[in-house]
Formats: structure tokens, sequence, C-alpha cells
């Protein structure tokens, strides 16, 4: 009935599910290994890059470039995340908080975010079409971005939290 994740709202999936109100500002960034002078998507025309399958990432990157022939859709992040750290591609291109949570994980100086903020989007929370739950899940998340619960949750994964959030 209701999915947690990193699902970015579009108005494609929308078509599908029902979304929540927005509850996280994402958008897309650059994965590279350390010793890499990649920094942005014009050095990426030609490369090898790893992304998820049917992820706006991917769809991103398919519109983007103009030799895409070395975009590898990927099953999930481990997948590319071991691809990149295998040599097997030259870069990721996803989430912006999954690869910078890799970054500073498992991958910690081996690895480094490049390049801008590609595509802002925001994730929701996806709901069977027609959910009697939507205004009971956007009433919840009102209430822990007012008491406090929600930025104490995102400090803690993602560092401090944006302004205007």
């Amino acid at each position: 009935d209701i999915a947690i994740a990193g699902i970015t709202i579009t108005e494609e999936r929308g078509e599908i599910v029902d979304f929540s109100d927005p509850y996280y500002d994402s958008g897309l960034r650059i994965l590279v290994r350390t010793n890499s002078d990649m920094g942005e998507m014009s050095d990426l025309e030609g490369k090898k890059i790893g992304s998820k399958i049917g992820s706006t990432s991917y769809d991103y990157l398919m519109k983007t470039l103009d030799d895409d022939d070395g975009v590898t859709p990927y099953p999930g992040s481990a997948d590319m995340y071991m691809a990149l750290m295998s040599r097997a591609v030259d870069a990721v291109f996803y989430d912006a908080p999954n690869v910078g949570y890799f970054a500073s994980t498992k991958g910690k100086g081996k690895v480094k975010v490049v390049g801008p903020l590609y595509e802002g989007q925001q994730y929701g929370i996806a709901l069977k079409k027609g959910s009697q739950w939507v205004g009971p899940v956007n009433e919840a998340l009102a209430e822990i971005k007012k008491d406090g619960t929600y930025k104490t949750i995102y400090e803690k994964w993602f560092g401090p939290m944006p302004e205007d959030n």
C-alpha cells in the first residue's frame, strides 16, 4: 500500500501512484574514483557510466549525453559502486544522497562526488492510486517537520539541513 524509499516524484509516476507531499529535496550527482579528473557532465561524454535501471538518473543520461553508448544500467546501487571500484565503469551517476552516503562510508578515500547538483528533484512517499492514506501520511510528515523529528533524522544521515527545508 505504501512505498518509502528514494522515490522521485515525477509526472509519469504520478499516473500510476499517488504521492505524499515532498519530504526531501534531491538531485543527481556524479561519483568518480578519487584520482579521476572528471568534474562535470561534459566530462562523461564517451565514458563508461553506471546508473540504476529505471531511475531518473538513467533517463537523464539518455536525454543529455550525445554519446550515451557507454551508459550501463545496473539493477541496484551496490552493483554500480562495485563496477566503479573495480574499474568496469569510469563514473556513476545517481541520486545525490545515495552517492554522497557511499562516498562518506564504504567508498571513503576511494571515491569522490564531483560537479553540481543536476536536475533538482523531490522525493515522496508512493501510495496505491486512490489511497485513503495520502492525507494521514501528509499530516504525519508535517508533524515530524514541525516538532523537529525530521531535522534530527536528516542531520543524522545527511549532515546539516539546508535552511529552506
